[in-house]
């Protein structure tokens, strides 16, 4: 990677120190987190969520929830109906993809333990998280696919329109890749069983969202490492265009940049 100078003349970055500008502020406690955002009249929101990984959803129960004090709104998948779309599947070139988008909610189904399905919100976060669990999630189990092989082969589908439980197929190459194994002075063949992987950054994900009515401007701060595709994948579940959005997300200051944080998940 090369720079130029005041001189103009190519400078490498490679092979010699850079003296580093964004550490002072974090050394000194400055830097700005989303969790330390406070915005006028904000609300706090909480989930509930799946405690099972396979059920038939039959409602939630919010008559408590609504009545504690500081809750506002108890919202399921009935009330987004018609008024956000899925959160899109990111695949690569050439893939075939199922069409199951991932609801915001779950409705009907549950089909993971984690899946998000109700949100409130509150005056504060204490009280959001109080509502929570006030709440009482309805639903009746059912065959839970914990090895992906075997979800190849059961009749059990979590989703009707995923045939074998198969979300996505996506096949490539480059090169001779027979004649490569053909050449080769030995072949290993193994069956690799790889641990899930799960990033822990020091700032979990979040955001913050003000909603300009005047403007119709919709601005986002977000614990992600760019603001571009967050951007597009919102514009897209909100069906607004991205101009009407913040340009670009604003993003909160990280030490590290971890792809788990790379676009908005449930």
């Amino acid at each position: 990677m090369t720079d130029h100078g005041p001189s103009g003349a190519a400078t490498s970055w490679i092979g010699r120190p850079l003296r580093r500008r964004e550490d002072r502020r974090f050394l000194e406690g400055r830097a700005r987190y989303v969790d330390d955002l406070v915005l006028p009249g904000m609300l706090h929101m909480a989930l509930l969520r799946s405690p099972v990984a396979h059920a038939r959803l039959r409602g939630v129960e919010d008559s408590a929830a609504r009545r504690l004090p500081g809750v506002v709104a108890v919202v399921t998948a009935a009330d987004l109906e018609g008024r956000i779309h899925p959160l899109p599947i990111l695949a690569p070139a050439g893939a075939s993809v199922a069409p199951v988008p991932h609801p915001l909610l779950a409705r009907d189904r549950l089909r993971y333990v984690g899946e998000p399905v109700a949100a409130v919100l509150a005056e504060s976060r204490q009280a959001a998280a109080d509502a929570v669990e006030a709440l009482v999630l309805e639903y009746d189990p059912l065959p839970p696919l914990p090895d992906p092989r075997a979800a190849l082969e059961t009749s059990v589908l979590l989703h009707e329109e995923a045939p074998g439980n198969v979300l996505l197929r996506w096949r490539g190459g480059s090169g001779d890749v027979a004649a490569a194994f053909g050449t080769a002075a030995h072949v290993v063949r193994g069956v690799f069983r790889l641990p899930r992987l799960a990033a822990a950054p020091i700032e979990p994900r979040g955001a913050v969202a003000a909603y300009d009515a005047r403007r119709d401007l919709l601005t986002v701060w977000g614990s992600s490492q760019d603001p571009y595709r967050p951007r597009s994948q919102l514009s897209r579940v909100l069906g607004r265009p991205e101009e009407r959005g913040a340009d670009p997300l604003h993003r909160s200051r990280r030490g590290r940049r971890l792809r788990q944080q790379g676009r908005p998940r449930p």
